[in-house]
This record gives C-alpha cells, structure tokens and sequence, in this order.
C-alpha cells in the first residue's frame, strides 16, 4: 500500500492517491485470452457428442470443469466482474448483478451462460462459418425456466435451435440441436437419494430394474437424469408426477433408456401417446449425464 503524488512540470500537485494498493491475480491463461478474443476464444470445451448418441441432427455442446471459484471471490471480484462484462448481454448483467447469495451462486449461473452461449458460438461457427461473441447471443427463460437463444445472428439463419443446460458446483454442461428439442441432465456419482425421494419418483417396479443391473445406486441417477432431461426436452421441466415419466428399459451395456409418458404428461403432450422415447445415458467426469432430443416437428402447432 502507498501515497502516490503526481505533479505537472512546475511541480504542482495534480492528483494524490492515498493509499494505493495493486491488485495481483494468477488467473487461467484462457480466461485472458478470451477476454482480449471474445469472438474467437472460448471459457469451456467441446462435449463429447457421443453423450448425446452422436445424432444425425447438427448439434453443438460445451463443458465446463474445474472452474476456480476462489479466483473469483478475491480482489472484490474483480476477475468475476470482468469475464460478467465480456460474457452478458446488457440485460443479461443487470440480472446478474440483482443476483443475491453466495459468490459461488453467482460464479455457477456465470458459467452456465458461458457454457449455452458457446454451444451455440460453437454451432454457427461450424454449420454457419459464422463468428460471433458471446454477449451477442443474451439467453432468455420462459416461465417454464427453459432457456432460449436470442440474439441478432438469428436473421442471418433460418434454423431453429434448442438449447439445454445442466450443471453441478464441479460440472457445468450445455447442449444446443437443430430443429430438433433437447434436454440435458447430469447428476454427481455418490449422490445419495433419500428414501422418500426414491418413492417419489420411481415406481417399484423402476427400482427392482435398477437393482438388475447389478448397478442400482448408479442406475437410480440414469432413471432421475433420464426423466429431467425428458421433461426438459419438452419444456416443462417436472411439472407433474416423475412416476409418470415411466422408464420401459435400460441397455446395461450403451446406457440407452426408453420412457414412456403417461397420466398428466400425456394430458399436455398428447402427440407423445404410446412413443418410447430415448434417452442416452453415460458416465462423464465423475457425472451421470443424460440427454434427450425429439423431432421438432412432434411439437409444431402446440
């Protein structure tokens, strides 16, 4: 800390600063580079598209791990605030700095934009030839909590994308498909379910499949990523009962789940009666991951 005078040429005082203290952070190398590259640089990763049962839709996704949160709680959050800026879109920031609660919070929601915003750069970019920053593409939540991809690169392409995002304090994943719907989950291996939350979303004959797959523990998280990634693809989230988002099979060797809609689901989406959907399902980075994507054209009109 010091007292910093500064004067013109005949020794008058201009400025004082009274103590002075420079602010030092060792931060990732690519955090700066995106910073000073914003439309050529990323914060996350490519996902490996067999987690998504490598589709013949074009999809794009990232992944973002080991994020330094104590980084970002230092220096009155500079760093934080920096990448916030280079991230958002102006009312993207002032929803994020409304934001209350803990640092680490506000550093999880940060990386999960950053993780949508780059899944789709990373789209345009490859089926487009197109580069764009990440504060051009704000995401936008409907009521249901879906995220949506907005933003001025959508005049410049006909393609619709869906976007879907999940994310754990050590995983923070993102997905986007074209013309198609797309829901992600991801679960840490060793979450324990309690009891009643397992007789809340699993019917018994749920749990006697999970337990033959000599699994159980892991093949519970595959059953509850599966049914959020599902109720993701089509919007809503678990609106109603999980029960009835009914798990028909598991593959015990791809991982592959089929689930059927039933009771309230199907009040909503009828179009969905008797179809066994699929549900990819993997272990990734400690993570179960799930991933769901259905035609577009099932949900045109509704």
């Amino acid at each position: 800390m010091a007292d910093i005078q500064v004067s013109d040429g005949n020794g008058n005082l201009l400025i004082h600063f009274r103590g002075w203290e420079e602010l030092c952070e060792r931060v990732p190398p690519e955090y700066h580079q995106f910073i000073l590259r914003p439309s050529e640089k990323f914060l996350t990763r490519e996902l490996p598209l067999e987690l998504l049962g490598n589709p013949t839709t074009p999809v794009a996704a990232s992944v973002a791990t080991g994020v330094p949160f104590k980084i970002f709680e230092n220096n009155q959050e500079l760093w934080l605030k920096t990448l916030a800026h280079v991230l958002l879109a102006p009312t993207e920031r002032e929803e994020w700095l409304a934001m209350q609660g803990a640092t680490s919070r506000r550093v999880e929601w940060l990386f999960g934009r950053a993780a949508a915003k780059e899944s789709v750069r990373r789209f345009l970019q490859k089926y487009h030839q197109a580069r764009w920053t990440a504060a051009d593409i704000p995401i936008w939540a409907d009521d249901s909590g879906k995220p949506h991809p907005l933003g001025p690169w959508r005049e410049h392409t006909s393609t619709n994308i869906d976007l879907s995002i999940a994310h754990t304090s050590k995983l923070i994943v993102a997905a986007v498909a074209a013309n198609a719907r797309i829901g992600i989950d991801i679960e840490a291996v060793g979450r324990d379910l309690s009891e009643d939350f397992t007789k809340g979303v699993f019917t018994q004959e749920e749990m006697e499949m999970a337990a033959q797959t000599g699994e159980a523990p892991i093949a519970m998280l595959r059953f509850w990523c599966a049914k959020e990634a599902i109720s993701k693809t089509i919007g809503t989230g678990i609106r109603y009962s999980p029960r009835d988002l009914r798990i028909l099979s598991i593959d015990p060797v791809t991982g592959q789940i089929q689930i059927e809609l039933l009771g309230q689901w199907l009040d909503s989406f009828k179009q969905l009666k008797g179809r066994k959907n699929v549900i990819n399902s993997a272990l990734y980075e400690g993570h179960v991951f799930a991933s769901c994507m259905l035609p577009a054209s099932l949900f045109e009109g509704a």
